[in-house]
Formats: structure tokens, C-alpha cells, sequence
């Protein structure tokens, strides 16, 4: 009971919030109660935790104070694409998803969209990446789902080439010593 009032208390968390146990277990706070703390996974089974366990973990909040989140996302692509093409396409893409939001402020007071960025050669592509920002509440696995496929299929009929890693095998012809 102490540990029920102490969430009401302090309030960690709050129904609807979005949050991580440090086990690894992620959910939408469903209920509080006095005895224990009610969590909806994203496959809808639902965690009962006893107030007094969920107040000895560390709790990570990703709703506390309805500050948007982040997340980079890098995208191969091939040697002989049009960087400013590529750049292009993927901002298209990351503006057109309903969970994507400008994070970032101009000199002038406006919020934008990160830049893309060509990070890096590779083995086999060239690298590039942008931050996208969403609201607390979306789930970032859903957020990644919908960048990452937006995103595939822009450059897929942009006809970019999307590399993949592979190995040539060079077989050598051992000539016989006798």
C-alpha cells in the first residue's frame, strides 16, 4: 500500500504514459491501482506489476513532460547515386509520415526538419542519415516500421539502388607439381 501511495505521490508515470522497465518490459500505463500498476505491451497482452517491484526498478518515462523524441536513421545507398537526389527523397519521405515532426529551430524562430546527411563511405554504400522527431506518445518501433518502409519505397521508385553486402569468391586454378 505505501508503495501505491508513494506512485500516486511523485507520479513517475501517469495513465497513458509511455514507459520501459528496466527488464525490458515496454507498455502504455494502463491503470494504477493502490496494489499494483497495469501495462499494455504492443501485443496488447497486459503486465501486472506490484507496486512495490515497479518502485525498486528503474523506470524509463519516454511521455514525462510530453518532450518529443528522436531517433537517427541511416540509410544505404549505392556509390553512383545523386547525393542531392538521395538527400531529397529521403526528406520527402520523413515529411510525408503522420508521426515525423520539425525538431528543430532556425535562427529565425521556425521549426524545420533536420537535414539529411551523407555520413560516411562503407564497404559497399554510402551512408546517409536524419534524425526524425515524434511525439512521446508514438510508439518508436511503429515510427521506425513506417520511416524505414517510407523510405525503402521512395528510393526503390526513385530507382536509387539500395546495396547489400556481399562477398566475391575468387576460386584459383592450383596447377599440378610433379
Amino acid at each position: 500500500m505505501l508503495a501505491g501511495f508513494l506512485i500516486s505521490i511523485y507520479k513517475p508515470f501517469d495513465i497513458g504514459d509511455r514507459i520501459e522497465l528496466e527488464d525490458g518490459t515496454v507498455g502504455i500505463v494502463e491503470s494504477i491501482t493502490m496494489h499494483h500498476v497495469v501495462i499494455v505491451r504492443i501485443d496488447t497482452l497486459r503486465v501486472v506489476i506490484p507496486n512495490s517491484k515497479i518502485n525498486n526498478v528503474a523506470v524509463v518515462n519516454y511521455s514525462f513532460d510530453y518532450v518529443d523524441r528522436s531517433n537517427l536513421f541511416k540509410f544505404p545507398v549505392g556509390y553512383d547515386s545523386d547525393l542531392e537526389k538521395v538527400k531529397r527523397v529521403i526528406m520527402e519521405a520523413v515529411i510525408s509520415s503522420p508521426y515525423s515532426e520539425p525538431g528543430k529551430r532556425s535562427k529565425e524562430g521556425d521549426m524545420s526538419y533536420p537535414p539529411v546527411y551523407f555520413l560516411e563511405l562503407a564497404d559497399s554504400a554510402l551512408i546517409m542519415a536524419v534524425t526524425v522527431y515524434y511525439k512521446p506518445a508514438a510508439a518508436t518501433e511503429v515510427v521506425k516500421d513506417d520511416i524505414n518502409t517510407r523510405v525503402f519505397e521512395a528510393l526503390q521508385d526513385a530507382g536509387i539502388e539500395i546495396p547489400y553486402a556481399y562477398t566475391n569468391v575468387v576460386l584459383k586454378k592450383e596447377e599440378n607439381i610433379l
